[in-house]
């Protein structure tokens, strides 16, 4: 683990546990990750997000729901507009061991754009999930006309349910972004 950075780690009310963190081999960080049983021992070996795709990215972050449903969301270096934030929600797939987010169950699994601008420089992602497996991802946006804090919320199957930016122009300081896409 010499080359490991920037760890998360996400505990659901029965005491399953998921650590996510940035790997660097070679030139590439990728987004690595190990499950836990309630004892702390290994309920996985350390594996990637996906089996299909290699999933590089820096800053993870991590949530687990009640269920052992997995939500992970990370900066990935987009090569044209900048730095955007991506996601995989996901079960783990006990018999195989392996996450079974490559079978399309959800709205947004493997390399998905959670951020709904196309350029700038996005970072610094968290994300939460409640009992039933919702989600919400917010990041920093450090567009010059957009600069904030902006938030995403999802449904438990993965749907986007709308976003709005913290600091708005309204006196509660949240602006709406519009309905979901």
């Amino acid at each position: 683990f010499d080359d490991a950075l920037n760890p998360e780690l996400a505990v659901n009310s029965d005491g399953r546990a998921v650590l996510c963190w940035q790997e660097r081999v070679g030139a590439v960080n990728r987004i690595v990750y190990r499950r836990f049983n309630i004892d702390a021992s290994p309920a996985s070996t350390v594996l990637p997000l996906s089996s299909l795709r290699v999933i590089t990215g820096t800053s993870p972050s991590v949530a687990i729901d009640s269920l052992g449903k997995i939500a992970m969301v990370w900066v990935h270096s987009n090569e044209t507009s900048g730095n955007d934030i991506v996601g995989n929600l996901f079960e783990h797939d006990d018999s195989t061991g392996v996450a079974n987010g490559d079978t399309l169950v959800y709205g947004w699994t493997g390399n998905v754009r959670i951020n709904e601008s196309e350029s700038g420089q996005q970072d610094s992602p968290s994300v939460a999930m409640d009992h039933k497996g919702s989600a919400l991802v917010v990041w920093r946006d450090l567009r010059p006309d957009s600069l904030g804090i902006f938030c995403r919320a999802f449904s438990e199957r993965g749907t986007p349910l709308g976003s709005f930016r913290l600091g708005g122009l309204n006196p509660d300081g949240i602006a709406m972004l519009g309905a979901p896409v």
